[in-house]
């Protein structure tokens, strides 16, 4: 797919997969009761793009090392930089289970589409109240190692 980011920062944090549906991990401020049951957990990147492919308006869910490679390639997750830049995400096998790859094909040309709010939309897809998102993202923290230790 070829991407426009129109988000200003890309949402990162810790998730569980439970009962067929995935849901924010709040390890970070207390006892999370999926950690405490033994379910293990992975982290992901929420981005609001302009998927130039279909032509519409996208939330794209990008697995560790995604995000990593995104960091890579463009700096900071969080700092406002993001918005405007284009992205291809590719799996280079063309395999569904093939690691994605994530390329850069710099700042996007024109005008940008106007961007959603992906911690809203998150929230609203996980039932969770939109202030816990915003206490979910450790934006100040790194992105984990890939790959994971």
């Amino acid at each position: 797919w070829r991407l426009t980011i129109t988000a200003t920062r890309a949402l990162t944090c810790y998730t569980h997969f439970t009962d067929g549906r995935t849901g924010p991990c709040f390890a970070h401020r207390g006892p999370c009761p999926e950690c405490a049951a033994g379910k293990s957990r992975r982290y992901e990147g929420y981005l609001g793009v302009h998927n130039d492919t279909r032509r519409c308006d996208e939330v794209v869910v990008l697995p560790l090392m995604a995000v990593a490679q995104l960091r890579d390639l463009l700096g900071s997750l969080c700092d406002g930089g993001l918005r405007g830049q284009r992205i291809t995400v590719s799996r280079p096998e063309g395999s569904r289970r093939a690691p994605l790859r994530v390329c850069s094909e710099g700042a996007a040309e024109g005008a940008v589409p106007a961007g959603r709010d992906v911690p809203a939309i998150v929230a609203r897809c996980w039932g969770t109240p939109v202030h816990d998102m915003e206490d979910a993202r450790p934006e100040a923290g790194p992105v984990p190692p890939y790959p994971p230790a």
